[in-house]
């Protein structure tokens, strides 16, 4: 289970979960987990949690423990490395391939 800092979730909550945008609220740790890893600029790691086309910035000291959830950004601005992620058939969000056939957000249903 990741560990969650307050500027995250206060990021996720401003930038994914606003009520105008007419979305469920997301759990970020579960988001999280389900979302697959991408490289992003700088030291930090990043996950693209594909239906609101945000990156959530993780990170992580292999020694310590969990990934630390350090905030959320939007996607659009950011070089993504995701050359390895596929396009869901259904909904066509990008997803990494686990030799599933639909994203992990379509399996849900």
């Amino acid at each position: 289970m990741p560990v969650l800092t307050e500027h995250a979730y206060d990021r996720w909550t401003e930038r994914v979960c606003c009520e105008q945008r007419g979305w469920a609220p997301w759990d970020l740790p579960d988001e999280f987990d389900r979302s697959p890893p991408i490289g992003i600029p700088g030291p930090d790691y990043g996950r693209l949690h594909a239906p609101t086309d945000s990156v959530i910035v993780f990170k992580r000291d292999w020694l310590s423990g969990p990934p630390v959830l350090v905030t959320v950004l939007y996607a659009d601005p950011i070089p993504l490395n995701d050359d390895h992620l596929k396009i869901c058939p259904d909904c066509e969000l990008r997803y990494e391939d686990n030799g599933d056939e639909r994203c992990p957000w379509c399996a849900e249903d």
